[in-house]
């Protein structure tokens, strides 16, 4: 942040605005890695100050893609929306095609908090065809969980196992527990709605492990709970009742967190 600060003092005293936007751009990358979402927002509001300032498109799309995953964090979907796909006007003006799939799927992404699952899914599979022409493996494998999830919510569980299986194939080869506890949990409706029970419960087991892992505390309790209601399904009652003082366990904790 020191860097950072200094780095914008030489800028301003030289009156460099590219350097003051890119820098502002830098540090809302900084703050919205540490989940300081409100920080990060009120940088990028600058860095698209000064750079709308300058005559330069591609940089503004980029900005504005990276304005909208702030507005999602922060529940401005309908801004998050209407950003991003001023981003992707102006990358399709530019015929920016490999950074085009980072906006559709931050669009993807924006949809789907939304709950517009058909609209996250159709945007996805846009952002998944542009990463897998250009070997963006990883940004590949994020879009295809996206995908997936949205799939799973619109209750196409036979589709969705393609996707699952596609993703899982390519973070084999990454460190990802978050993503991989995603389709694990994923892999646990699918045997809900098949009716196997013994097999949902082994998948949601394995979810928890990989996303206390990751440790990702509101996808932990949304996993506990869906285990309590998969050992209520099968009357096993003093089972869930241990699951339900984890589950108040976690609360505490993620209240703590937030408080």
């Amino acid at each position: 942040e020191k860097s950072l600060d200094k780095g914008k003092k030489i800028a301003l005293s030289k009156k460099d605005i590219q350097g003051l936007a890119s820098i502002h751009n830098i540090s809302n990358i900084v703050y919205f890695t540490q989940g300081k979402y409100q920080k990060a927002l009120e940088h990028i509001e600058s860095a698209l100050e000064y750079q709308m300032q300058l005559n330069n498109k591609l940089k503004l799309a980029k900005y504005r893609a990276n304005y909208a995953q702030c507005l999602n964090q922060l529940n401005e979907i309908d801004l998050a929306i209407e950003q991003n796909k001023e981003s992707i006007k102006l990358k399709k003006e530019l015929e920016e095609i490999k950074s085009l799939g980072a906006s559709y799927a931050v669009l993807a992404n924006t949809y789907f908090s939304k709950g517009d699952f058909s609209l996250a899914f159709g945007t996805g599979i846009k952002a998944i065809a542009i990463f897998r022409a250009n070997n963006m493996i990883n940004f590949e494998a994020r879009a295809l969980v996206l995908v997936s999830d949205s799939l799973m919510h619109l209750g196409r569980y036979k589709e969705m196992r393609g996707y699952t299986e596609q993703a899982e194939s390519i973070l084999a080869d990454f460190d990802e527990p978050f993503l991989i506890g995603k389709l694990e949990l994923m892999h646990s409706h699918f045997f809900l709605n098949e009716n196997d029970i013994n097999a949902a419960i082994d998948h949601v087991d394995s979810c928890i492990d990989l996303f206390e892992m990751a440790e990702q505390r509101s996808f932990l309790l949304d996993a506990y709970i869906h285990k309590m209601n998969l050992l209520i399904k099968q009357n096993a009652l003093s089972k869930a009742k241990r699951v339900m003082s984890k589950i108040n366990m976690q609360s505490r904790k993620l209240a703590g967190s937030e408080g």
